[in-house]
């Protein structure tokens, strides 16, 4: 991640990704208006390619909680995500001492519901398939930054190793 201010007092992020997406090694930078912008511009280029879909879907809404108010900048923080398709709305969590980490795990869940939830790909949420028995409890997705289907950081990545 790196933020300048430009000489005209514009302020520019940058971010770069280093991802492995269905077992390539991708490497992608983006620019945006603040840290989540430009890592979630970065990590679309990087995934994009393989995912074409992923271009529908837009963050709509993007939350920070502080959960320990007493230690200041050093305290665990929790980021609230919502995502959009254009049709339904899902929201996703990330907690971490690390705002930017905090950020990355909420960003990444957020895409991988989209892509194991597309339209053509799954079911809805709403709507069981015919061979699966309706259940009217709440739906239970994985726990934030379980990356699913190849989506992982890399070793070297800036938002670190995955997580088992």
């Amino acid at each position: 991640m790196i933020v300048e201010q430009r000489e005209d007092g514009r302020v520019v992020t940058e971010a770069t990704v280093k991802v492995h997406v269905k077992g390539e090694r991708i490497v992608a930078t983006g620019e945006g208006n603040g840290p989540v912008n430009a890592l979630d511009n970065a990590l679309r280029l990087a995934i994009v390619r393989k995912y074409p879909h992923l271009g529908d879907i837009d963050l709509v809404n993007y939350k920070v909680r502080i959960l320990d108010e007493n230690k200041g900048t050093g305290a665990v923080t929790r980021v609230l995500l919502d995502a959009s398709d254009g049709e339904r709305t899902w929201g996703s969590i990330g907690v971490s001492e690390n705002i930017i980490e905090a950020s990355w795990q909420a960003l990444v869940d957020a895409i991988e519901y989209g892509m194991l939830h597309d339209a053509g790909a799954a079911p809805s949420v709403d709507e069981p398939a015919d061979d699966e028995p309706a259940d009217d409890g709440p739906a239970i997705d994985e726990p934030a930054g379980q990356a699913t289907d190849g989506l992982r950081p890399s070793a070297d990545s800036p938002v670190g190793p995955a997580r088992p």
